[in-house]
């Protein structure tokens, strides 16, 4: 799984199949089945048996399949042993606050698909939602080879707070988790706001644009009228492409002559421009 080529993954209700037929037609590039949040405690054995089945509707898709799991650990194993049967791609752990908690789910994996003479999930993804974890989010991405992407959530970071989910409280929180994401070359999903605003489309472009400034690749999409929100704010534009090609082809006629700088539309384009505008390409 590219994580870094995900603008948005759209949640699939797990235990709802008549929202399956539509899910990869939403323009999302991936799908996300949950066991958490979205589960009443109550049908949490229920969406694990149910897990299999939505895989199996959903992959015809094409798109990479996630499932979010619980973090508990009276849940945890159970749930991991549901996506290694499912054979889902990836794995998001939630409130994850030590590299101990990424490792220790990966060995789970792993067992639980020796146990079934299959491969499991070799794609994970921690979600990054309580102070302890912003502090620790450095060890964090650094935790696994498979890990793929941090995710930042801020409602239960706001909570955890104790103070509504504002821009003030989210943005240094934020700007840590795609910071660290980064810097272990890790894609970074979510905003730095609420992703449940579903009435103020405005208000949630504002949230994204803010987000994707502050480093963040991409984001979950709650609604499907989420979708193309988050794909135009996250993706590059028309202009931002053409000037990339612009600079790499400056910079190329400037290497041909030996130059380590060039002047190009009144800016000095060096090394570090040079990089950014091959990363925007691919």
């Amino acid at each position: 799984m590219d994580a870094h080529r995900i603008r948005c993954a759209l949640f699939v209700p797990v235990l709802e199949p008549r929202f399956f037929a539509r899910a990869g037609e939403r323009g999302a590039q991936a799908l996300i089945l949950d066991l958490e949040d979205a589960i009443a405690p109550q049908r949490k054995a229920e969406a694990r048996l149910a897990l299999a089945h939505a895989a199996g509707a959903l992959r015809g898709t094409g798109l990479p399949l996630m499932a979010r799991v619980n973090a508990e650990a009276e849940l945890l194993d159970a749930d991991l042993e549901a996506c290694v049967a499912a054979g889902v791609d990836a794995v998001m752990l939630p409130k994850v606050e030590s590299p101990s908690e990424v490792r220790a789910a990966f060995v789970q994996l792993e067992r639980h698909a020796r146990e079934r003479g299959s491969t499991g999930p070799r794609s994970l993804v921690a979600l990054i939602e309580t102070p302890r974890g912003v502090l620790r989010a450095d060890a964090i991405a650094a935790a696994h080879p498979a890990l793929r992407a941090l995710g930042f959530g801020a409602e239960d970071y706001a909570a955890a707070i104790g103070r509504p989910p504002h821009a003030d409280l989210l943005v240094p929180a934020a700007a840590r988790v795609a910071m660290c994401a980064a810097a272990e070359g890790l894609a970074c999903w979510g905003l730095a706001a609420s992703i449940a605003e579903l009435d103020d489309m405005d208000a949630l472009e504002g949230a994204a644009r803010l987000s994707h400034r502050l480093g963040f690749s991409g984001t979950p999409a709650v609604h499907p009228a989420q979708v193309q929100v988050f794909n135009r704010v996250f993706a590059p534009t028309e202009a931002e492409i053409a000037q990339a090609r612009r600079v790499l082809e400056a910079h190329a006629r400037a290497d041909a002559e030996g130059l380590g700088a060039l002047r190009l539309d009144g800016r000095m384009i060096d090394r570090p421009m040079v990089d950014r505008a091959r990363r925007l390409l691919a």
